[in-house]
């Protein structure tokens, strides 16, 4: 299956929470709270490692585009 032009194989190295939620299909509100959780010490609660820098929470898009199924050396 071809996956030429999504955005996910766009991604600079790390995303804001928002465009990770866009792409994996949640709110914002529901994504920051899964992730808070995670940073709590909920692995289980998002599917990703989450970065934080003071108050920056950003994500790796190689592990989202790897969650979504997208092969970076297709």
């Amino acid at each position: 299956m071809s996956q030429s032009g999504s955005p996910a194989l766009a991604l600079p190295g790390t995303i804001t929470v928002p465009e990770a939620a866009s792409l994996l299909g949640v709110s914002k509100s529901a994504a920051y709270r899964a992730i808070e959780a995670r940073l709590a010490g909920d692995a289980r609660a998002w599917p990703t490692n989450v970065i934080r820098v003071g108050r920056t929470i950003r994500i790796p898009s190689s592990e989202l585009r790897a969650l979504l199924g997208y092969d970076p050396a297709a």
